[in-house]
């Protein structure tokens, strides 16, 4: 089960069955895609990754970006 609330002005998603994942599914063209994961019993996150096994799993295939990380500050600091 899945429940979802506010508490403090912060939106809540929570799990409320124990051990089980949360699962994000995108659907393009009519095919259904997992998108992301948080594992049930570690709370590690998964992109790409259906069974992650670090706090952050990113997986990808071919030979695009797997992962970006970008700023778009002119600041010298990266503010």
């Amino acid at each position: 089960d899945l429940k979802l609330s506010t508490a403090s002005d912060h939106a809540i998603i929570e799990n409320v069955t124990q051990d089980k994942d949360v699962v994000f599914k995108v659907n393009d063209g009519g095919v259904t895609t997992e998108a992301m994961r948080i594992e049930g019993t570690s709370g590690f996150v998964g992109i790409g990754e259906t069974n992650p096994d670090a706090p952050l799993h990113v997986t990808g295939s071919g030979n695009g970006t797997i992962l970006k990380i970008e700023t778009t500050s002119t600041d010298s600091r990266g503010r």
